[in-house]
């Protein structure tokens, strides 16, 4: 039984919580190759208007944004976005999308780079 629990603990510390604490170390190395400061990742809504700013959607998006449900869409598409900007697959980019965490390490430590282009405009 030790042995189930042992098991069972390694799985959830190696695909949940040590991709949650590398986050901020992701979000880090994604703001540092998009040119903006990453310090500004620790500031909570700025944050996000930051990364509209990188995906290239207008800021007042960030009113809808603050919306819960609402919220969840627009943020898919952002995330799609951010795959886009940086040159991804499709299939990176759903995988940013759905995966997030763990695409948001291979983003931020691989060797593509920022192209400051637009997209997909927002709705």
């Amino acid at each position: 039984m030790d042995l189930v629990v042992a098991i069972i603990s390694f799985f959830i510390a190696f695909w949940v919580i040590i991709p949650i604490l590398l986050l901020p170390v992701s979000w880090w190395m994604v703001f540092k190759k998009s040119n903006k400061k990453p310090w500004l990742i620790f500031i909570p809504i700025y944050n996000v208007i930051v990364l509209l700013d990188i995906v290239k959607w207008n800021r007042l998006w960030i009113l809808y944004l603050l919306i819960p449900f609402f919220n969840i869409v627009p943020f898919y598409i952002i995330y799609y976005n951010l795959g886009k900007v940086y040159r991804r697959s499709e299939t990176f980019c759903l995988g940013l999308c759905f995966l997030n965490p763990y695409f948001l390490l291979i983003l931020a430590f691989d060797n593509s780079h920022y192209h400051n282009v637009k997209y997909i405009d927002g709705f």
